[in-house]
């Protein structure tokens, strides 16, 4: 089965990295793990940079990106899970 998940992140590192983490864990692997990050200023940016499992879409200032929702919206799964990183106390395995 071809399944992605999108996760959305502003400014919340910690709460990324063990979102990632589950995300990573499951049963059923994600055939894509896309993270938007809405111009965060903590550092998620640099750790994002250094992952080759993840795509990333930077939106540039405050307000959405159209080209970043048009990204997103193309990739082609069979089933697409969006969340926020407070997602993985629901998540099988974290």
């Amino acid at each position: 089965m071809n399944n992605a998940v999108v996760i959305v992140t502003y400014n919340r590192l910690e709460l990324l990295k063990e979102c990632l983490a589950c995300v990573c864990r499951q049963t059923i692997p994600f055939s894509r793990v896309i993270v938007v990050d809405n111009h965060s200023t903590d550092g998620t940016r640099d750790y994002l940079e250094g992952r080759e499992d993840t795509y990333v879409f930077h939106v540039t200032d405050k307000k959405p990106d159209e080209e970043v929702i048009k990204k997103t919206l193309v990739v082609q799964a069979d089933f697409m899970m969006a969340c926020d990183g407070r997602v993985r106390k629901a998540m099988t395995g974290c």
